[in-house]
């Protein structure tokens, strides 16, 4: 009975021994693994504070009688992919901007009636002529500049580059447009996706323009455009 006492009591001890070794060895696991995701969320955090950083400007310029809101940003890398089919001559490497504006509407332009669409193809064509003016202000204040000048934009009534030669893919603004871009989200409507602006709401029309000149370049043809 001594000796079976004894067994009894070495078993227990190597089976408190085994029990306490699979603890440790889960609380290190566990350990890492949190260290492991705490160090993931951090470079994503860094990533995210690197790639969108808060607008380089924000300023209301006027068209005849209309307002045209205009902000401007970097571009985030993640939409490299995305705008290369859209503009077949992208330059996904380069350091790009976003000249995002937006155009108050009277109506209602989530909505599908006749008068909707006209109000959309008029504010469309009021951004054409805004934006190639603008395209070619940028080309001169650039042209003698060593780096060479890549500008285009959407044409808001057809989703295709005004300048460049399509891509394979049709700018779709609820889909393609920058991620955590200012002053706006995407928001869904019955069954239906659109770009809700912070203030108009769905009163207003979405334009963008793309570049890779100086951020001082564009500020400064912004502000000559204002005045």
């Amino acid at each position: 009975r001594v000796h079976g006492d004894s067994r009894m009591q070495s078993r227990s001890v190597v089976t408190a021994t085994v029990v306490g070794g699979l603890a440790i060895a889960a609380a290190l696991i566990w350990h890492h693994r949190k260290s492991k995701y705490q160090r993931r969320s951090s470079r994503a955090r860094t990533r995210s504070a690197s790639d969108i950083s808060a607008p380089l400007s924000h300023s209301t310029h006027f068209l005849p009688r209309e307002p045209i809101e205009v902000v401007v940003f970097p571009l985030p890398r993640t939409s490299a992919t995305t705008y290369k089919q859209i503009f077949s001559d992208f330059p996904s490497q380069e350091k790009l901007w976003a000249v995002a504006t937006f155009q108050p509407a009277h109506l209602d332009l989530s909505s599908y009636s006749s008068q909707s669409m006209d109000h959309r193809e008029h504010l469309g064509t009021k951004f054409v002529l805004w934006v190639t003016s603008f395209m070619n202000l940028i080309e001169a204040k650039t042209h003698k500049m060593s780096q060479k000048l890549w500008i285009d934009a959407i044409d808001p009534r057809s989703g295709l580059p005004i300048r460049s030669k399509a891509g394979s893919s049709v700018f779709v603004e609820t889909e393609d447009v920058p991620p955590l871009m200012p002053c706006c989200s995407v928001v869904t409507v019955g069954c239906c996706k659109i770009i809700s602006h912070n203030v108009w709401k769905s009163r207003c029309l979405f334009g963008l323009c793309v570049t890779n000149a100086p951020p001082s370049v564009i500020t400064e043809v912004l502000a000559a455009m204002a005045s």
